[in-house]
This record gives C-alpha cells, sequence and structure tokens, in this order.
C-alpha cells in the first residue's frame, strides 16, 4: 500500500497550513492516522546521486508533531491541518517548503510511526501498513501554494521599567527585516503626542539565539527611554508596513497601522526604579543650578528645599559636621 501508485500524490499549502495526501486506496483517516510519519524535506535525493545538487547546508527537513491533525474520515484522500506550531517551525526553515522545488515527503521506516492502515481487510485477510518512502525515493509536492498572508500585530507589552517594547505578530517574522524606526508610541489612538523610535534602539527575537520569531523585543536608546518617559507616550502604537516582513519566499510585508487607528497597549509594567542623580552644574554667577537625572522626572513635584550644597563629598544627614553646608530654601 503506498502514495505512489496514484496522483496527486501530496498537495501543501502553506497560507492555510493545509497537507492533503492522496493514497492508492482506501486507508484509516482520522485518529488512526499518525501524522508523525510524515515529514517534509527540502531535497528529493540524497546520497551520491548526480541529481543530488542541493547544497548540504541547504538541506533542511522538519517531521510532523501530534500538533497538526488528520480531520479526514477513512478515505483515499486524506486532509491534515498543521497545527501552529509546527507552521511555526516550517516558517523558521529558510529552505525548506518555500516552492515547489523545495517540497518532498517521506514516510518512516525502520521502526519509525506506521501511517496509517488499509480499511480492506477481509480481502487480504489482515491490515496492510502503508509503505515506508525513505529519502531515496522521496515525494516531490504536486501542488504548492505559499504563504501570502501578511504578518499583523496581535498585541504589545510595554516595559517602563526596563525601557523594552516587546511586539508580538500573527506569525513567524524575519528579525533581520526588522526597522525599529517604523514604529511611533502615541498618547491616544489619534495622536495629540507621539514619538517614532530612533535608529539607535535595538530589535532581537525574544526566543534566545532564534533568528526569526513571533515575537520581537526592542530595547529602547537613552534618547527613546527618555523621550517616552517625558512625554508620556505608549498607550497606544501604530507602525508602517516597512517594520517588518515574514519568512515567506517572496517575503510578505506586516499590516500597517495607522494614526487614528492605532493599537492599544496589551500590557504594561510600570517604571518603579527611582530616578539617580548622575551629574549637577553650578552657576554662581547666574544663580543657577542644573540638575542631570538617569531618566525624566516630574517638574511639578520638584522640591527645591531638600537640596542642601555641601564643601565637601563627605556630608550627610547624619554627618553634618563634615565641612559647611547650605539647604535650599
Amino acid at each position: 500500500l503506498s502514495l505512489h501508485d496514484a496522483l496527486p500524490i501530496f498537495s501543501l499549502d502553506m497560507d492555510e497550513g493545509v497537507l492533503v495526501l492522496t493514497m492508492s486506496e482506501r486507508v484509516r483517516g482520522n485518529g488512526s492516522l499518525d501524522v508523525e510519519a510524515l515529514t517534509l524535506r527540502s531535497y528529493g535525493f540524497s546520497g551520491n546521486s548526480t541529481n543530488d545538487v542541493l547544497d548540504r547546508e541547504l538541506r533542511e527537513d522538519f517531521a510532523l508533531t501530534a500538533n497538526s491533525e488528520a480531520i479526514s474520515m477513512d478515505g483515499a484522500t486524506h486532509i491534515i491541518n498543521l497545527g501552529a506550531r509546527d507552521v511555526e517551525a516550517l516558517e523558521r526553515k529558510r529552505h525548506l517548503a518555500v516552492s515547489a522545488g523545495t517540497t518532498f515527503l517521506t514516510v518512516s521506516a525502520n521502526g519509525g510511526p506506521t501511517l496509517s492502515t488499509n480499511t480492506d481487510v477481509d480481502s487480504v485477510g489482515a491490515p496492510l501498513d502503508v509503505v515506508p518512502i525513505e529519502n531515496v525515493s522521496s515525494v516531490p509536492v504536486t501542488t504548492f501554494v505559499g504563504d501570502t498572508t501578511r504578518p499583523s500585530l496581535t498585541t504589545y507589552e510595554l516595559d517602563r521599567d526596563a525601557g523594552t517594547l516587546t511586539l508580538n505578530f500573527s506569525e513567524t517574522v524575519d528579525a533581520a527585516s526588522f526597522n525599529v524606526s517604523q514604529i511611533v508610541l502615541q498618547d491616544l489612538q489619534t495622536a495629540e503626542i507621539s514619538h517614532a523610535l530612533g535608529d539607535h534602539s535595538t530589535a532581537a527575537t525574544v526566543e534566545p539565539g532564534a533568528t526569526d520569531d513571533w515575537a520581537v523585543r526592542v530595547t529602547f536608546s537613552k534618547n527613546d527611554y527618555q523621550e517616552a518617559a517625558a512625554l508620556r507616550v505608549g498607550d497606544w502604537l501604530t507602525l508602517t508596513e516597512e517594520a517588518a516582513e515574514d519568512t515567506a519566499h517572496p517575503a510578505n510585508k506586516l499590516v500597517a497601522i495607522a494614526d487614528g487607528a492605532a493599537q492599544a497597549i496589551g500590557r504594561l509594567i510600570p517604571d518603579t526604579t527611582a530616578p539617580v542623580l548622575e551629574a549637577f552644574a553650578i552657576d554662581l554667577d547666574g544663580g543657577l543650578l542644573t540638575l542631570n537625572f538617569s531618566e525624566p522626572v516630574d517638574p511639578s513635584n520638584f522640591n527645591a528645599t531638600e537640596i542642601v550644597l555641601s564643601s565637601t563629598e563627605y556630608w550627610s544627614w547624619d554627618n553634618k559636621s563634615a565641612g559647611t553646608s547650605y539647604k535650599l530654601t
């Protein structure tokens, strides 16, 4: 019992996340069809075949997991819905299932899971397993539909304490394509106050070591951190389609979010770190004292009477005799 005796052999729709198998006869479906017996490969040959021209570093494969599910009943044609985690894993592989020429199928052998058995047990006297298809005879896809769905921002988290912005997308995006300067933080859905992030803020995948991910974390530059805090923006966000792309070939640009239809924040982590005085300058001629803090402070709550000028660095409230001092009034 084999996939080879009937056409089409298999089709893959990466847009819908659906794989369809056509067998030479009726086999058990639904709970009896083990999707973990199926492996998608980017190459059709193995060993030293003259047709084996794909560079070794471009060879990729992925065995379906229990996250995917066969939804069809007994029959010759079987529909497999690829689970979200399996789709994500496939999308992270840059050379697998990106075209008809990079999509091949094998069925496990050598003690691996059995795909299924035939339904016509009476005529043969016992169930027959689907014949394994190994690397050397892997089946090429007959119908391939690439990913044409544009990724979109689903939610975002602003951590005012750490100075980070975490964006979650509807699918895996190419981290290398991420352009921080296309993101704008706003005060309202239709902005009255806004701040566009600068090039010095950096983006990386949330998952350590991942090249691509569903989530990207932006770490603010000092300027972006201070501007966002001073302007009190970030409850709403807009971005352009140039902010990111997915990993499809050709890549699909991000769905833009425009001012007037800005996206509301999903989670806000408040700033719980106290500001620190980093430096000060005194101009006795002009009568000015300039204080530089580690982050923006609220001038309406500033209490100058808590400032003490001292003649030595050793003066403190507990050691007032160390030098002379003057408390502002």
